[in-house]
Formats: C-alpha cells, sequence, structure tokens
C-alpha cells in the first residue's frame, strides 16, 4: 500500500508528502510556497533519460515513493 511520497533535496533538505492520491509535484509545490518546477533527469546506461524529480527554487529534489512495510 502506498503511503505518499518524500521529497529529497541534494542540501538535506526533506519532504514528506503524505497525500498518495496527490501528484508530488503539487504537494512539493505548495510546501516550497512555489508556482514554478523543472523536471530533473539522470543519464541511463543505454543512453537514455529518466526523470527521477524536480528543481524547485534552486535545489534539487529526488522523488520516493513510500510504501508500508510488510515484514513477516
Amino acid at each position: 500500500m502506498k503511503l505518499g511520497y518524500m521529497a529529497v533535496g541534494h542540501m538535506g533538505t526533506r519532504h514528506q508528502l503524505t497525500d498518495p492520491a496527490k501528484h508530488p509535484r503539487g504537494q512539493l509545490l505548495e510546501q516550497c510556497y512555489k508556482k514554478h518546477a523543472a523536471k530533473m533527469y539522470v543519464g541511463t546506461k543505454d543512453g537514455g533519460e529518466k526523470h527521477i524529480g524536480y528543481i524547485v527554487g534552486g535545489e534539487w529534489f529526488r522523488i520516493y515513493e513510500v510504501h508500508e512495510w510488510a515484514g513477516r
């Protein structure tokens, strides 16, 4: 079960984006009090690109999905 998202900035800033039904970009913009976010990409081994997060207000944020831990 997905609980939400976590945005981790390159300067150590962390934002818990707790609404799993809402897109993480919108939640991140609300928490940073900004209106614009640029997509952030990383190169893959095969030469392509993969979207991994957003740049908001000059800080780079990686977005991670947070799931419930269902251990034994």
